[in-house]
């Protein structure tokens, strides 16, 4: 179990610390915010997804269920992980009003893109995905972008705190 824990939180690891120090983005000052956007995000999203559908009265296989959250969950949630941390590292820059409203704005519409990339991965329409579908992909990834933004804000405070003693 530990292992595929590993080997689940490795990748994001990993493609955080190469974007990082390729692009060399001005987001390496604070990196904690998005270890806990690609690493908690994705997860949190698998999760949101597998309630969804047991709410819907298809429960899953519980092997299916664990590797959806720990593994399957990075291919279509890792790239809305990071564009959320991004806009959100914007926002707290620009000390933007209502930052919490912006950032489930944005992971709404990054559950929507989540969406969207599982139907063309797939080789699925658009035109058969229903209006449901595609609110429910919004809250999936709504919750995990308010979520892991809390969590970054709560720990941007502790950070202060800190400096400030």
């Amino acid at each position: 179990m530990l292992t595929w824990l590993v080997l689940a939180l490795l990748p994001p690891l990993l493609w955080t610390l190469l974007l990082g120090s390729l692009a060399g983005f001005p987001w390496l000052d604070r990196p904690k915010r998005f270890l806990i956007f690609i690493v908690l995000g994705p997860p949190l999203g698998g999760l949101v997804s597998c309630i969804a559908v047991m709410l819907t009265g298809d429960p899953p296989n519980p092997h299916l269920l664990l590797q959806n959250i720990l593994f399957l969950s990075y291919i279509p949630g890792l790239a809305p992980a990071l564009l959320t941390a991004l806009i959100a590292r914007q926002l707290q820059r620009w000390n933007a009003p209502h930052e919490g409203a912006w950032v489930c704005a944005v992971g709404a519409l990054s559950g929507l893109v989540s969406i969207s990339f599982v139907n063309v991965l797939f080789g699925w329409s658009l035109r058969n995905t229903s209006i449901g579908e595609f609110a429910v992909s919004a809250i999936i990834g709504l919750i995990p972008s308010l979520i892991c933004w809390w969590i970054a804000k709560r720990l941007a405070r502790q950070e202060l705190r800190e400096m400030a003693r």
